[in-house]
């Protein structure tokens, strides 16, 4: 059942006869995922199971993984520091307990205990408090850091006798580029000697 408001739609949900808002804009983005859109399986000579059609499975959990999103987003918004249904984004409410941003094809136990984690912002409030609280990842934090904070003192140990191309050889995870950005102290900052 749905019920019209000033400038929300509310949709009643039959369990909890409760009225809920419902943001059409995001309702409009989930995709529809047919049986044809499936793809067919088939038994592979290695004995594992995938689609004969790469792309197409692609396009379908991308869909799959959007929709999921996109209905927790609708749930659970507008944004809570401003009430804007503009770009909302999920945001963990308290960064250090987060274990990571990309829960969508998670089990449903899973994604739900880090879904609690999380709240609904608008872009603009999104990264306003990710600023003010300075939450960007930083060191070995980050995801996609190729060293460790040894690492990089040890680098910077080395940069007083040995020259930028002899310890990137030391290091085949990062380029001669990364080596001389850490020794000049442009990137890991925040790490002390």
């Amino acid at each position: 059942m749905t019920l019209m408001g000033s400038s929300l739609r509310f949709s009643l949900s039959p369990a909890t006869e409760r009225p809920r808002p419902f943001f059409a804009p995001v309702a409009q983005r989930i995709v529809a995922l047919s049986s044809g859109e499936r793809g067919r399986w088939f038994e592979s000579s290695q004995g594992h199971v995938s689609y004969k059609d790469q792309e197409k499975q692609r396009r379908y959990q991308a869909a799959w993984k959007r929709n999921r999103r996109l209905r927790w987003i609708a749930e659970n918004g507008p944004c809570i520091e401003c009430g804007s249904w503009d770009r909302p984004e999920v945001d963990h409410a308290d960064a250090a307990t987060k274990v990571h941003h990309d829960v969508w094809s998670w089990a449903t136990p899973r994604r739900l205990a880090e879904l609690a984690k999380c709240v609904v912002r608008c872009h603009y409030c999104h990264v306003r408090k990710t600023v003010r609280l300075d939450e960007n990842a930083k060191g070995e934090a980050h995801g996609s850091a190729k060293l460790t904070i040894a690492d990089v003192r040890k680098i910077r140990a080395l940069y007083q006798s040995i020259p930028v191309g002899q310890i990137s050889k030391m290091y085949p995870l990062v380029n001669r580029t990364t080596v001389r950005k850490i020794c000049t102290r442009e990137t890991w900052k925040s790490v002390i000697p």
